[in-house]
């Protein structure tokens, strides 16, 4: 019986997995039927659907830096007022009116799980130190913008995308070429594999309740 307990899961997420991985298994044996009756047809048909997108140019505009730092020391008392009560709001309301246990239970939850209720904790207390931050630069502005200028520029750094998804832009053919070779082979494997995600899903389904 699968009741995790969690209203959301139960209702949505464990369904969507399970007609998932039915869906999944119904394709898999689909595609190694094709494999075993005709591998060159359904090898060439899978190759033509094949599409490579470029990891570098998705990610090439979100490299440019944009900064607001002119707009915001043109006008540093006014921004600095503005981040300071943003600021000092957040950190009263998390303070006094956010508990990790309610939002859990609002969650959907029948109980409050440690680990959920560790992970809202921990949230909690991330947001507080980014009011308490976004209050101490406020304050900055107001009363020294020239030295929060000095630590921004010291404290500044950027750094580009590039070098960490320069491999994944890379193509790896050796499953492909593996199918190509071996159709009828891939076929049954393909056939047998789904088949037993499918029976394991089925099973689930019928006995979740």
């Amino acid at each position: 019986m699968l009741h995790t307990g969690n209203y959301l899961a139960d209702l949505l997420l464990i369904p969507f997995l399970l007609w998932f991985l039915i869906v999944a298994g119904l394709v898999g044996i689909a595609l190694g039927a094709c494999l075993i009756a005709d591998g060159p047809r359904t090898v060439r048909l899978l190759g033509s659907m094949n599409r490579w997108f470029s990891m570098q140019s998705r990610l090439k505009s979100m490299e440019q830096p944009h900064d607001i730092g002119k707009v915001v020391y043109r006008y540093p008392r006014w921004f600095g007022i503005a981040f300071a009560i943003a600021g000092a709001f957040a950190i009263f309301i998390l303070l006094t009116n956010v508990e990790a246990k309610a939002v859990v239970s609002a969650l959907g939850g029948r109980t409050a799980p440690v680990v959920m209720t560790w992970i809202v904790e921990s949230l909690r207390w991330i947001m507080v130190a980014g009011g308490l931050v976004a209050a101490v630069v406020g304050a900055m502005l107001v009363f020294s913008a020239d030295s929060l200028r000095a630590w921004e520029a010291r404290a500044d750094r950027w750094y580009s995308s590039e070098p960490f998804v320069k491999g994944a832009d890379t193509m790896h053919m050796t499953l492909d070429r593996w199918v190509e070779a071996r159709p009828r082979a891939a076929g049954w494997m393909f056939a047998l594999g789904s088949a037993i995600v499918l029976i394991v899903s089925l099973f689930l389904w019928f006995h979740r309740r």
